[in-house]
């Protein structure tokens, strides 16, 4: 049928219009609109107690020629029905009212003009099916009724049966009364965060006063989950549903370790400074004696900027202090802490400077003891960086500065760069035309570019104090280096490619050593002697490529080979930095028999020195891509291109100004994949070209005899390595036919949409289970996934060698709709053990869900359970069960 619709205005009441799509029929859905929703059943006020007048709902009747103070629309899908002698209107099946930023959608709906009033309800069928229920809609908040009263004019409202949404809940209520725009009194409330229309738990109370977008307010209440009432009760409730932040106190988790004692976790208060600014405080106290406390700030402004702050600190105890003298006895007592800061720029805000940081600083063991997760637990190399970056528009240079940190927990090595400085020029062609007119000229091809790197840089040990003069003085390296490159790029003989370049670098350091050589201690003792020193250096080299093609051609399966090779070849010269009127090398007495020899006066300096010994090196390389085409047995018409040999190289070079040794070692690599990159494979291995003679010296050396000679062998390995990669998903092997098209709607297909939904504000099909569905659910779409790496390598020192391999594999595996476990481990097979191992047990249980990630053994070995409520409004309301690093002790 053609939808009626009808409007109304200042101009009085109008009749719909005849209409021959227009159906007419009794009032066989009329009801009583004097019913008991009429009068005040309710009895709720703002305090709770007093009751509301019978009247409150409904304003005085007005005349019938008093019109509404703006347009009033409506339409229904069968038929539109009223008399304009008694200012009424019937609105059937699907009926639509819309009056300012009001909207009403109803199965039945029935307007009274005289009393500015709206009356809607459902429609029920033959089987007592009740649908079109009441989508009432003001200020784009919606609520769903069973039945409802609204007056346009009071902007009250009476409800019965209504669901809505407040923040990240749903509140239910059996009769409600609205006030005012914003303040509900509910009878036989019920929160929860469910999206089901019977939730799964819920929180009830007898009476409820809501703030629409601020609060929720309760009388007594108690939480009920799946219809059983459970003795978890409270004196009131109090629920924010205000979008904005608000400060508070955050209530702390309690338990039991068996090394650490009784404790209380994640206790504090959270601030919310302001729109921009937040900041939360928590902390862990343990009846051993161990404490801790964190502090995050997050930080952000719209186009402008964003980040966040957190610091940590903790006292670790374990056992009892009076047993920590005897052997084998598990006492531990030792602070830890960890810096975290990061902080990004919208580009937005400036496009001509930046400035960004990623601060991560902590003592060695602060994450092995703190955290079960696996990339902290694993991480022995933490790193951090503070940096800004101008640039200038049309300019082509840019300045960049920062401050770097640098911790290996293993050795513990901790490096600061701070200042680092780096200025750079673009390439630029300075004898480039700025109008080509001919042919280019071979000097326009030149290009030249500039570095400029200036830092100082502190290494020391971790747990030493660092801001010592100590430090500063004798760990302190500082220096500026320049860098020219310039090179230029040509086709020569229209199949190679010729690159000359030149490179010059120049250091400048505020010290140098000067050594001198002591008789009566027969020992080269050395001096900083400071003040300013150049040292500089260059290069020349030439370099030519070229690639070469094969190609085979078949019939049947395989169409063809192609073989692509790609020769280079160089020469380079640098001279010997090392003779004495370059000034960089100190010819120093060694020994009381008169022998000298050269040291280095920039040893140890951050950029280094001119490196000792000519160089005329002539360099070559080959690299090698192998593919095929291939019949595509989807397309019997199609081809396809297979990768064989993804790259295959090998490289070496031979020095012609040294007197031995001039070649270098043979590199060579290796890499492919198979069955459409399920598997990598990769090898790299150095060879050497000179044999190793065990009885040379005291363990024998390196000659400069070929290999073949001294070890019966072309080529002597000096160390390989190969690795390869399994990755496997069950998407990879999902069939083309259940995969969806791009642009195709997943949820049409699969069945999970009505193929005609009934339309209405929030958008889902009413009787959908899921009808208010909250966001951020986990996704099972891969069924499972398996990571699988195998490392293996063979080291040579001189003649004997050491074989090491380990392998990791890690993945998850999808059980049912609702459960993922998710794994990681690995077994070094040099120490016959498994490596760290994780588990991960999840359980989507819709609006609540179930963590648990376990350590089975190791230091690491512990173990965290959760049941909780997935919305954050309620996130205190779960079941939490640890026992963390140390409990597992003996």
């Amino acid at each position: 049928m053609v939808p009626v619709q009808a409007q109304v205005d200042t101009s009085g009441f109008i009749s719909p219009s005849s209409d021959s799509s227009q159906v007419y029929f009794n009032d066989s859905l009329s009801v009583d609109y004097n019913d008991s929703l009429a009068t005040d059943s309710l009895g709720l006020s703002d305090s709770l107690q007093t009751r509301f007048s019978t009247d409150s709902v409904y304003s005085t009747p007005v005349k019938r020629n008093e019109f509404l103070t703006s347009e009033l629309d409506f339409t229904a899908e069968d038929s539109i029905t009223g008399s304009p002698a008694t200012g009424e209107a019937r609105l059937y099946n699907k009926a639509y009212v819309k009056y300012e930023d009001i909207t009403l959608e109803a199965g039945f709906i029935h307007v009274d003009f005289n009393k500015k009033e709206v009356y809607a309800r459902g429609i029920t069928d033959s089987t007592g099916h009740v649908s079109q229920k009441p989508i009432f809609t003001e200020a784009g908040k919606s609520y769903r009724a069973d039945e409802m009263r609204y007056n346009f004019d009071t902007k009250k409202a009476k409800i019965h049966k209504v669901i809505t949404t407040e923040g990240e809940g749903f509140l239910h209520g059996e009769e409600v009364k609205k006030t005012s725009e914003k303040v509900f009194y509910v009878k036989n409330a019920s929160f929860t965060t469910c999206s089901h229309e019977h939730p799964h738990f819920r929180i009830n109370s007898p009476k409820a006063k809501v703030i629409s977008g601020e609060k929720v307010i309760t009388k007594f209440a108690y939480l009920e989950v799946v219809d059983v009432p459970t003795p978890l009760l409270v004196p009131f409730g109090f629920f924010p549903t205000t979008e904005k932040r608000k400060s508070g106190i955050i209530i702390p988790s309690y338990g039991n370790s068996q090394y650490r004692g009784y404790f209380l976790q994640n206790g504090g208060y959270y601030w919310a400074i302001n729109d921009y600014l937040d900041f939360t405080l928590t902390g862990d106290v343990y009846t051993q004696g161990g404490y801790g406390w964190r502090g995050l700030t997050n930080y952000r402004k719209r186009y402008a900027y964003s980040g966040n702050l957190n610091l940590s600190y903790n006292l670790i105890r374990y056992g009892r202090p009076e047993f920590q003298e005897f052997v084998g006895s598990a006492f531990d007592n030792r602070s830890d802490f960890a810096i975290r800061w990061s902080h990004t720029q919208d580009p937005k805000s400036n496009p001509n400077f930046n400035f960004s940081s990623n601060v991560n600083i902590a003592s060695s063991n602060y994450y092995k003891v703190t955290s079960v997760e696996a990339n902290d637990v694993l991480t022995n190399q933490l790193y951090s960086s503070i940096s800004a970056r101008k640039t200038w528009p049309g300019k082509p240079y840019n300045l960049n500065i920062s401050a770097t940190h640098d911790q290996n927990n293993r050795t513990k090595d901790l490096t600061v760069k701070v200042p680092q400085v780096n200025f750079a020029l673009n390439r630029q062609f300075p004898f480039k035309r700025e109008s080509m007119v001919g042919k280019k000229k071979w000097y326009e091809e030149i290009g030249i570019s500039y570095t400029m790197d200036g830092a100082n840089e502190i290494r020391t040990k971790m747990g030493k104090p660092f801001f010592t003069e100590t430090v500063f003085r004798d760990s302190a390296r500082n220096g500026i280096r320049h860098s020219i490159p310039i090179a230029a790029n040509y086709k020569v003989f229209k199949y190679f490619v010729f690159n000359p370049s030149v490179n010059y670098t120049e250091r400048w350091y505020f010290n140098r050593t000067e050594y001198y050589f002591v008789d009566s201690l027969n020992a080269i003792k050395q001096d900083t002697n400071n003040g300013f020193f150049a040292n500089r250096d260059f290069t020349a080299s030439a370099n030519f490529s070229t690639k070469l093609y094969g190609l085979w051609r078949y019939k049947g399966f395989l169409r063809a080979l192609r073989h692509v090779m790609t020769p280079n070849f160089g020469l380079s010269y640098k001279p010997d930095y090392s003779v004495e009127n370059w000034g960089y090398y100190q010819r120093v007495q060694s020994d009381t028999l008169g022998n000298f020899t050269r040291r280095d006066r920039y040893q140890g300096q951050l950029y280094g020195s001119a490196s000792r010994g000519k160089s005329g090196s002539i360099t070559m390389g080959l690299q090698n891509t192998l593919e095929a085409k291939v019949r595509d047995r989807t397309d019997s018409t199609g081809e396809k291109k297979i990768k064989l040999l993804e790259r295959f190289s090998l490289s070496t070079s031979y020095n012609t100004a040294v007197q031995e040794f001039n070649w270098a070692p043979l590199n060579m690599t290796a890499s492919s994949s198979a069955f459409k990159g399920l598997v990598n494979l990769n090898y790299s291995s150095t060879f050497d070209f000179y044999g190793y003679d065990p009885n040379e010296g005291t363990n024998g050396m390196r000659v400069n005899k070929s290999a073949y000679e001294v070890n019966g062998k072309w080529l002597r390995p000096t160390n390989q390595s190969f690795t390869t990669g399994l990755n496997l998903s069950a998407s990879r092997f999902q069939s083309k036919s259940k995969q969806p098209r791009e642009g195709e709607d997943v949820d049409k297909k699969e069945g999970l949409i009505d193929s005609e939904p009934d339309p209405n504000s929030l958008g889902i099909s009413e009787g959908d289970p899921d009808y208010y569905r909250a966001q951020g659910f986990v996704d099972f779409n891969a069924p499972w996934t398996l990571n699988i790496n195998y490392n293996l390598r063979k080291n040579y020192n001189g003649l004997e060698s050491r074989v090491s391999q380990s392998m990791d594999f890690s993945g998850d595996v999808k059980l049912t709709e609702n459960w993922k476990i998710g794994f990681r481990s690995g077994y070094d097979f040099e120490a016959k053990d498994f490596t760290y191992t994780s588990l991960d047990f999840y359980r989507d249980l819709h609006c609540w869900e179930m963590r648990c990630t376990w350590v089975p053994f190791g230091f690491q070995q512990s173990y965290i359970l959760t049941i909780r409520v997935k919305a954050n409004v309620l996130s205190d309301l779960k079941l939490q069960r640890r026992r963390g690093v140390g409990d597992f002790q003996r």
